[in-house]
């Protein structure tokens, strides 16, 4: 198998933590959005009712998106 170069596992090495948070934040958000328990259904619902209030909607969008990446090119 061919070797990559080194501008290559620069890439990846840059790149995989910020893979690796997207990817968490996209199972917690399938959480989220498929509840498991009706209890947990309960919650996600008062959740959502509360998201009228600005900075409770600032804070579930920000949970469910992520931060903002940021890599020096």
């Amino acid at each position: 198998m061919p070797r990559s170069g080194p501008q290559l596992d620069h890439y990846e090495r840059s790149w995989r933590p910020v893979v690796a948070d997207r990817q968490r934040t996209a199972r917690n958000a399938a959480r989220w959005f498929v509840p498991h328990s009706a209890r947990q259904l309960h919650v996600r619902r008062a959740v959502l009712r509360a998201t009228s209030l600005p900075v409770i909607d600032r804070y579930v969008g920000k949970t469910l998106a992520g931060k903002p990446s940021t890599l020096p090119l």
